[in-house]
Formats: structure tokens, C-alpha cells, sequence
């Protein structure tokens, strides 16, 4: 049997994360609540909610928009950045648990979170961070257009319009979690990366 190459076998991880997402959507609202982020139940111990959260979504809309995200965010500039399958596990993690941890420590009236989005945009920004010191031109527009984008959002506050208005506001402060997610993730990496070299 012919060993996978890094892309190949990297690609199982969006398939993971959407298979899951479009399973706990199916499997209905039972699985949604024991999934989701609720505050107080990670208060007393759930902390499988820091991970699972991000699989649970609002709606069918919800759902779909996330995954067109995923696919578009993996393809476009995450699987062709310098990341061993190793690497790409460990980001998936980070943006999950900076996004949930965020939400945690500096958002004690938000009682519950579901969704992709606060990952997607640690996976972006991540990848970015990525493809800019790989010396990819890409990775430094991608980096501004994320920076852009939170400093509107910031701006703005949070939102009940747009597409997802009729499933639940948007939680943008989400978004700039998983951002710093993605980006601790980047700065740990080079700088084990570096004390490897030096050693």
C-alpha cells in the first residue's frame, strides 16, 4: 500500500471536521446541547464543549456557509502552506481552544457559542502567518485582509443582520479569538522551530 503524501493525508482533517459537523447537525438537537459551548457547563467540568462547539451549528444556513468556508480556506491557502500533517492537527487545536478559551476568560455574559467560524478565521490567519514567512507574497495580503476585517468588525460590534440573521447574532469577537489562536499557534512553531536550530 502506497504511503500518503503530506496533502493527501492532510486533507482527512476537513473531511473529519465537516463529516462531524454535518453529523451532529443529523443527529439533532440532543447532541447539539451536550456539544455546544455553555458556559457554566465548562465551569463544572465539561471541557470536551472547548472542542465540540465548533461542530455544532445554528441552522441547515449556519452549517452550509461554514463548510464552503472550510473548503475555501483549506484549499486556498492552508494546504499549500508549509505545515506537516503534525502541524495542521496542532492548529486545528489551537484556533479551536483559542476561540472557546477566549470566550471563556474575556466574555463571561455570552452563555453559549456554537459554530466554525472563530476556527476558520485562526485557520486563515494562521495559514497566512504561514505562507508570509514561507516568502509567498499571498500570505502577507491574506494577513491584511484578516486585519481589515477584525478592526471593521471591532468597530462595528456585534451583529443580528446579514444571512445568518435569521439563526442566531454573529459572536465577531469569535472571529478575533481564533485569529489569536492561529497566530500563537504560527509564533510556537517558529520558536521551537528556532531553539531546535540553535540546539
Amino acid at each position: 500500500m502506497a504511503r500518503l503524501s503530506r496533502p493527501q493525508y492532510g486533507d482527512l482533517l476537513p473531511l473529519l471536521v465537516g463529516g462531524a459537523s454535518v453529523a451532529v447537525a443529523l443527529t439533532g438537537e440532543a447532541a447539539e446541547v451536550l456539544l455546544r459551548y455553555q458556559r457554566d457547563a465548562i465551569l463544572h467540568g465539561q471541557l470536551w464543549r472547548l472542542l465540540t462547539a465548533h461542530l455544532v451549528h445554528l441552522g441547515p444556513l449556519h452549517l452550509v456557509l461554514n463548510l464552503i468556508g472550510l473548503v475555501l480556506i483549506w484549499f486556498g491557502f492552508l494546504r499549500p502552506a508549509p505545515l506537516s500533517f503534525g502541524a495542521l492537527l496542532a492548529c486545528f487545536t489551537c484556533c479551536a481552544l483559542g476561540t472557546s478559551l477566549g470566550l471563556l476568560l474575556f466574555m463571561p455574559e455570552l452563555h453559549w457559542y456554537v459554530g466554525l467560524s472563530g476556527l476558520l478565521h485562526g485557520l486563515a490567519g494562521a495559514a497566512a502567518l504561514e505562507l508570509w514567512r514561507d516568502g509567498r507574497r499571498i500570505g502577507a495580503a491574506l494577513a491584511g485582509l484578516i486585519a481589515v476585517k477584525l478592526i471593521i468588525e471591532a468597530a462595528s460590534g456585534p451583529s443580528s443582520e446579514g444571512l445568518l440573521s435569521v439563526e442566531g447574532p454573529v459572536i465577531t469577537e469569535a472571529h478575533f479569538y481564533g485569529t489569536a489562536g492561529g497566530a500563537l499557534f504560527s509564533a510556537l512553531r517558529h520558536a521551537m522551530k528556532a531553539r531546535k536550530q540553535v540546539g
